[in-house]
């Protein structure tokens, strides 16, 4: 009985070891990378954002007024079935004046004009004015296009990458080889890019807006990951 009592514990620990040495993680040699791939990408959505205020005593006839201009905005825009009209928000609030008083209400209708096709989407907003103000213009890449560009940015970011884990493992380690350790990739989002800023502020023409150029935007592959070189 004794001679188990110690025989035992010794087997035990033995086993312990072995396994710890077996689960020890190799987690020396490793070495963080970034590689990216970036683009100009011509943009082809246009996306306008237009509004209009009004003040009423009457919060019920507040309401009817916008929603007129809603509705009339909504059946222009159904002669131009390239273009998206959406409506963004709605609100009314009251207006307070001298102690308090309270002395009316205030509106405001915000819609959303989106489409590739330039020539009817400023034709269109041509047309909404002057019952409608433009709050913004701005030119982006649509989500097909910048898919397909992230693809082919995808492959210049991998390959990038793989040179630049050969570079540096050539350098630190005379041209041993190394294993991916763990690997991310992700876009880059430079946002979209706002046009001209007096082009936002100003009135457009009933035949819509002259020499539209919708520019460019940036688009970007990010590959980040771990690298460890071999023994």
């Amino acid at each position: 009985m004794k001679q188990s009592l110690c025989v035992w514990p010794l087997f035990f620990l033995s086993l312990a070891s072995v396994e710890s040495v077996v689960a020890e993680p190799l987690n020396y040699d490793v070495i963080q990378l970034q590689a990216n791939a970036m683009a100009e990408v011509s943009n082809d959505t246009l996306i306008a954002n237009m509004f209009v205020e009004d003040n009423q005593a009457d919060p019920q006839r507040l309401g009817v007024l916008l929603n007129k201009r809603l509705e009339d905005a909504v059946q222009i825009a159904k002669s131009y079935p390239a273009v998206k009209v959406t409506l963004q928000s709605q609100q009314t609030y009251p207006v307070y004046g001298t102690n308090n008083k309270l002395q009316g209400w205030r509106g405001r209708l915000d819609i959303k004009v989106v489409s590739e096709d330039f020539s009817s989407a400023s034709q269109l907003i041509g047309k909404l004015q002057p019952a409608l103000q433009i709050g913004g213009i701005n030119f982006i890449v649509s989500d097909k296009k910048r898919e397909r560009a992230e693809s082919d940015l995808t492959v210049e970011a991998l390959k990038a990458f793989k040179q630049k884990a050969s570079l540096v493992t050539n350098t630190l380690a005379n041209g041993k080889a190394y294993r991916i350790v763990s690997l991310q990739v992700g876009s880059e989002s430079m946002g979209p890019q706002p046009y001209m800023q007096k082009l936002a502020r100003a009135s457009v023409a009933a035949d819509g807006l002259a020499e539209v150029s919708p520019g460019e935007s940036k688009v970007g592959v990010l590959v980040s990951g771990q690298v460890q070189i071999q023994p």
